[in-house]
This record gives structure tokens, sequence and C-alpha cells, in this order.
């Protein structure tokens, strides 16, 4: 494939147009030709390798949240899955038929999370640095759920709260966050 120059939005392709860009050469020459995997095929590696998978829902309707979770379930996901959101429908979609943990992402902790709770399932609640304060952490400790932080960019980025029990980031490894 190809480098990508300028912007290119995955929602305006095909995944055969992905598949013409190289999306491994921006992380360095020993990934040149990586290409975008199918969810599916991410599926697959993370049963055959026994990772767990963090899903994020961004958008989409109830059919389609439920054609993700049917994939997984297919892989024997499910439950395993950790599945994330700013959209409350969306996990609550998730919520409706699953014990799989949730995390719903927020700017500050609200009520309304409580919701999302089932008689099986794990519901965390994730912030971004600035919504990490005495109150929340409060809030959360009281509702007893934890909190991962997120978007964690650099090392630096990384909140020191000892309540703070997971990080999601986009562009920094386990070794740099050590």
């Amino acid at each position: 494939g190809t480098a990508i120059s300028g912007t290119v939005n995955i929602a305006d392709i095909t995944y055969e147009q992905a598949l013409t860009y190289d999306f491994g050469i921006y992380k360095g020459n020993e990934y040149a030709g990586t290409k975008i995997p199918t969810y599916e095929a991410f599926l697959s590696l993370c049963r055959n390798i026994s990772l767990v998978p963090v899903i994020e829902l961004k958008a989409g309707t109830r059919e389609q949240v439920n054609a993700l979770y049917d994939l997984a379930a297919k892989y024997g996901l499910k439950n395993k899955a950790i599945w994330l959101s700013q959209t409350f429908t969306y996990l609550a979609y998730i919520r409706d038929y699953s014990d799989a943990t949730l995390v719903y992402c927020r700017s500050t902790y609200t009520a309304d999370t409580q919701y999302l709770k089932n008689d099986g399932n794990k519901v965390i609640v994730g912030l971004p640095s600035a919504g990490i304060t005495a109150e929340t952490v409060l809030a959360c400790i009281a509702a007893g759920y934890e909190i991962w932080q997120y978007t964690i960019e650099t090392a630096s980025d990384i909140s020191e709260n000892q309540y703070v029990t997971g990080y999601l980031t986009n562009t920094i490894d386990v070794g740099e966050a050590l």
C-alpha cells in the first residue's frame, strides 16, 4: 500500500479502499505493509492468543451494535470483551444481554452510570485527567465504581491518583507508561 497523504475519513471509504493504504508505516519501517484488520480478524487474534479485546462504540444503530456483539460471541468473547463508549445508549445495548465489562467514558461522573449495571456485569467510569477530582473520586468510590483515565497521549499524562485502576491510550505502549 501507500502512505496516507492528507486526511482520509475511514467512514468514507470501503475496506477494499482502506487496504490500498499502508497503516503500519507511520509507526516505523519495520511495520511497513501492515494492513488494517477486519473486526473478525481482530476477534480471531484475541481468541487465539488470549487477549482481552477492548471495543470502543462510537456510532451505530442498535442492530449494528448487536452485530458487533454477536461476532464477539461467535469468537467466545461476549463476556470477556471490554466495551467502552461515551454514549450511554450503546453501552445499554450491550448491558441488555451481556455480563461484559462496560466502561462509560464521561467528562465527569454522572449518576446515570448506575443504569448500566445488571446482575452480572462490571461497570467502570472512564474519566479524562480534568475529571479526576476529589469530588468525582469520592462519588465513584461511594457508588462502587473503578476509575479508568482516558485518553493518555504521553506518559506524563498518567494520573497518579491511587484510585485510578486503568488507563486508555491510543499512542503509548506499556514500556513508555512504566
